[in-house]
């Protein structure tokens, strides 16, 4: 009995903890199933009501899978919708999808020389370089960013033409850049000036019928369909008019494309140049999208061209070596002008075959482009050899050089031709009696005078506040870059294309205060200062201390703080000494004068044995005094009416004029004694 009251005990007991286990067990499987509570309940948050509602809510349903039907109907609809667009859109969808590949083509350049920059020149390479150099003497540092300047110089090559129109225009203004950037860049960019791919004919007949309304038969007579010259934004055809049968014209018809592409190319460049700019703190090249943003639309509309065209003759009314064609009508992407014969400036073997000196060409040119900037304030700011004919004539008798000057008549035996309007700067009053200065102080060499012109140039409002914030620590950031560069001397070497030593070398030691007519008064001065000839030694000197990270950088923070006006007279300058560069006439040997038994193929060949090589530096010596003199004279000139206006009484009014009547005389003196 006792026995089975034990066992029953047990079972009990038993049974108790069972339940008790199941009572448990239940109760935490309810409170896992209720919705979780807040433990914050002072945060009512988004996220904890909607825990709640998605705990205490009813289930998602189970995704499923579509069936074979569903996805051809999507398909079908989606491929019906884009041949729809492009069936009634084709113009805009070709264009995106052209926009899109030019773009990423840029966007992808550009990452991959930022790439390439960034990791080649990486900061325990360039340490363990600049240490090796220190120690043994070397320049491996300087060749190994000549390496990635050319590597990066030739992706942007093939980009640039890849893209065409306005990236080749881009191409050609980098290339003309020879003093402010690395020579593997404007090296490597040279290729561009002739390799422009023409319009066709087709389009070129599109281009007349959207702009005039007509066919190109009810406006011509006889049309060239072979382009007898391509550029960048345009193409130039023979033709003769309908109205004037005789008359024989250029007809300058733009690229149909730039119309649409040149926006989103100028705004794709900024672009780029805002994302480059983190990377490369030390380069500012904003100055170049900015202005790309400016001049080209001005290029792009040739009825401004052709009130260039207008301004610019009316300058040089009654000038009997320049000439500037005729323009008959225009219209926004058209221009037809009156049809010139003649040779490219740079073509030396037909200056030989009419005895055409180089020496002379370039002289009119400089006292052409002096008088642009120094007196008229309107420059040509284009002038590649393209765009420069030499038009030979027969000089007559009575044609020698004094007496044809004072009585206005043509005393050399061609005319210089100017093409190309499209891109003009008009330079403010005060800027350019600021040049008008620095340039006297310059040939003069007066260094307090160019420091003091230099600050005033520095000093020009800008459109930005971020460039004015620059202009103030200018000086500080140079001294950061390398303690010896000075602000003004590296403008005046940016602006002249001659190292600061050169431009010190003073032929006179006269007062520096005297008139700007003093620097005439030595004819000895022509191998001193700007003057003298520029030699092969000299250029290359210029060239490497460009290529040099250093003076690369400094050259680039002094471009982003210039008034856009003075980046393209910069650039002006340097077109022209690539012209003489052509020509033959800034090397120690340059071309001579025909007449005086010097050969006129630019090369400083000799026609006769007794002509030797110092003979011809003596000559070219002296033709590039009278070359500067014209510039002082300019000049002069400019500051003799600032002068005149500001005159409180008749004797200052009269020594103004005085002033300048003295470098007249000595021109005179000088078209007597120079060769």
């Amino acid at each position: 009995m006792s026995g089975l009251q034990a066992a029953m005990s047990k079972q009990s007991s038993c049974t108790t903890v069972w339940k008790t286990c199941s009572h448990r067990l239940s109760s935490t499987i309810s409170a896992a199933a209720q919705p979780p509570t807040n433990p914050f309940p002072r945060i009512s948050s988004f996220a904890h009501r909607f825990a709640l509602a998605s705990a205490s809510g009813p289930k998602l349903p189970r995704f499923k899978r579509p069936s074979r039907r569903s996805v051809s109907l999507t398909v079908f609809a989606i491929g019906a919708s884009a041949f729809a667009l492009s069936f009634l859109y084709p113009d805009q969808i070709e264009w995106l999808n052209k926009a899109g590949t030019r773009a990423s083509r840029v966007v992808w350049t550009s990452l991959s020389i930022a790439a390439d920059y960034k990791w080649a020149l990486r900061s325990g390479v360039v340490a363990e370089l600049q240490r090796a150099d220190e120690a043994d003497g070397t320049d491996r540092l300087e060749e190994l960013y000549s390496v990635v300047h050319r590597r990066s110089a030739e992706k942007m090559l093939h980009v640039f033409q890849q893209n065409g129109g306005v990236y080749i225009k881009l191409g050609q203004h980098l290339n003309a850049l020879v003093y402010l950037l690395p020579f593997e860049y404007t090296d490597t960019f040279k290729v561009l000036q002739d390799q422009c791919p023409p319009t066709p004919m087709k389009s070129v007949r599109e281009v007349i019928l959207s702009e005039t309304g007509s066919e190109l038969e009810e406006l011509f007579e006889n049309f060239d369909e072979t382009p007898i010259g391509v550029a960048s934004l345009a193409q130039v055809h023979y033709a003769t008019l309908k109205s004037n049968k005789q008359q024989p014209v250029a007809i300058k018809i733009q690229h149909p494309e730039l119309q649409s592409d040149a926006p989103m190319d100028t705004a794709l460049c900024a672009f780029i140049v805002r994302t480059i700019k983190p990377i490369f703190p030390e380069f500012e090249l904003m100055w170049l999208a900015e202005e790309m943003a400016v001049a080209l639309p001005q290029e792009l509309d040739f009825r401004m061209e052709a009130a260039n065209i207008e301004t610019v003759r009316g300058n040089f009314r009654g000038d009997a070596v320049f000439f500037v064609p005729n323009v008959f009508w225009a219209t926004k992407r058209i221009l037809v002008e009156e049809f010139v014969h003649g040779v490219k400036v740079d073509n030396l073997a037909a200056m030989k075959v009419h005895a055409i000196d180089p020496l002379d060409i370039s002289e009119v040119l400089s006292r052409i482009f002096s008088k642009m900037l120094f007196w008229d304030g309107f420059v040509h700011c284009d002038p590649h050899p393209g765009n420069i004919i030499i038009r030979p004539r027969t000089r007559n008798w009575y044609e020698f050089s004094i007496i044809s000057k004072l009585l206005g008549l043509n005393p050399y035996n061609f005319e210089m031709v100017l093409l190309d309007h499209g891109l003009y700067r008009s330079i403010p009053s005060s800027l350019r009696l600021d040049f008008c200065h620095l340039w006297i102080a310059l040939i003069r060499f007066d260094e307090a005078k160019v420091k003091h012109y230099a600050g005033r140039i520095f000093e020009v409002p800008t459109r930005t506040s971020s460039v004015t914030e620059s202009k103030k620590g200018l000086t500080a950031s140079l001294k950061e870059i390398d303690p010896n560069i000075d602000p003004h001397r590296l403008f005046a070497s940016m602006l002249t294309g001659r190292p600061w030593n050169v431009i010190a070398q003073e032929g006179s030691k006269e007062d520096t205060n005297a008139p700007s007519t003093a620097f005439l008064s030595d004819m000895n001065a022509s191998s001193a200062g700007l003057a003298s000839l520029r030699t092969q030694h000299e250029k290359t000197t210029v060239i490497q201390k460009v290529a040099k990270r250093k003076f690369l950088s400094a050259i680039t923070k002094i471009m982003a703080v210039l008034p856009r006006e003075v980046l393209l007279i910069i650039k002006t300058n340097d077109i022209l000494r690539s012209v003489d560069r052509r020509l033959g006439v800034t090397g120690s040997a340059g071309g001579g004068k025909s007449g005086k038994k010097v050969g006129c193929g630019g090369g400083g060949d000799s026609s006769d044995p007794e002509v030797d090589d110092q003979m011809i530096q003596d000559i070219v010596g002296k033709r590039m005094v009278r070359r500067f003199a014209w510039m002082v004279w300019y000049c002069s000139v400019a500051i003799r009416d600032e002068r005149m206006q500001r005159a409180e009484n008749v004797i200052q009014w009269g020594e103004a004029w005085m002033d300048s009547f003295g470098v007249l005389v000595r021109l005179l003196v000088m078209e007597v004694i120079a060769p």
